[in-house]
């Protein structure tokens, strides 16, 4: 693996960083959510959950499946991994399974005063306390709620704008580049960022406790939104995304002047990776930073499953864990999946 080094400013800087293949996934139709864990790599497909070793790649567990029952799920679930633990949310209920794949219990989310179905809600698990991130479609807003143990409110740790493209007849402009707030677990703390206030990460523990907020605006700067890249997330759309290129107009699609300054983030190994929207040489900045928010060093990776359009509760294909990225890529010549790990440090 090949790295140009050069040091500026006392920031390492990595210009030239490569991916390897790490495995083919030929079974594998329309992954989502992963994470790994060790030697093992989690994801979800086809309303399933996968278990696989990295090293050698081979198939260790698999459960879940399309369904109301326990156990089940209604929609495509996202999952996180902990200690004794795989947990599950599908928006409708979050599941606890065993690292073997055994099924625990589950907490539905109609328990709860006031849940309706389309409110979009997540509930996953911290210190003993739990994060509750819900979205109103009406207000395009999120809330970000902790509970206890027993699911009772402690407080609210943080509400924001959320855009949300409703398409449809009424639809006067579709946000290309959407304000968006994600939310973090990492061992006891709660990582929230919120693009539309520019670079911010708040930092909260377990017991909901602010803890600081991490602010680089100084030191990444603005990018604007090139021409090319509207050409890019045109291109993204027909190909991937047919029945959003059929119903949204050209005309409807609205830009804003500069980029977000977060595209996404990952939170592992005292780190915290954020992902920008600057890119050279056909490869994708991503900032390290230590927990307080101190730079370490700025990385272009060849993050081959960027995504120039992602919708509002998208997750994109990529999750970092020992300074290593891994990275699910679809083969163009044989549409199958493959799985990517490219060294950071």
């Amino acid at each position: 693996m090949k790295k140009w080094i050069v040091f500026l400013s006392s920031i390492l800087i990595v210009f030239n960083v490569y991916a390897e293949k790490v495995a083919d996934l030929p079974d594998v139709k329309d992954p989502y959510s992963i994470s790994v864990n060790g030697n093992n790599l989690f994801f979800v497909d086809d309303f399933s959950v996968f278990v696989y070793s990295i090293n050698p790649c081979k198939l260790k567990a698999r459960f879940g499946k399309k369904g109301e029952k326990s156990g089940e799920f209604q929609y495509r679930p996202t999952l996180w991994i902990h200690d004794d633990s795989i947990v599950v949310s599908d928006y409708m209920k979050t599941l606890w399974f065993t690292k073997g794949g055994e099924f625990v219990r589950e907490k539905r989310y109609t328990d709860f005063q006031g849940f309706e179905p389309g409110m979009e809600m997540q509930l996953f698990p911290v210190g003993g306390n739990y994060v509750r991130a819900i979205v109103s479609h009406e207000l395009n807003r999120r809330y970000v709620y902790l509970l206890d143990s027993r699911f009772n409110q402690i407080k609210k740790l943080y509400e924001g704008l959320f855009d949300w493209n409703q398409v449809g007849p009424k639809m006067k402009e579709f946000r290309a580049l959407v304000s968006r707030i994600d939310v973090l677990t990492w061992e006891d703390k709660i990582f929230i960022s919120d693009n539309q206030k520019r670079f911010l990460i708040n930092v909260f523990n377990h017991k909901g406790e602010h803890l600081y907020t991490i602010n680089k605006d100084n030191d990444v700067g603005k990018v604007i939104v090139t021409e090319d890249f509207k050409k890019k997330v045109f291109e993204d759309i027909r190909k991937n995304r047919k029945w959003l290129y059929e119903n949204v107009k050209k005309d409807l699609y609205t830009f804003k002047e500069f980029f977000p300054p977060i595209k996404s983030f990952r939170v592992s190994d005292n780190m915290i990776y954020v992902m920008t929207y600057k890119e050279k040489e056909n490869k994708h900045e991503i900032i390290i930073l230590d927990l307080k928010g101190k730079i370490l060093k700025r990385v272009f990776l060849p993050v081959k499953s960027f995504k120039y359009y992602r919708n509002q509760l998208e997750l994109e294909l990529y999750t970092i864990e020992n300074g290593k990225l891994y990275e699910f890529v679809k083969n163009k010549d044989t549409e199958t999946w493959e799985l990517h790990l490219t060294d950071i440090n």
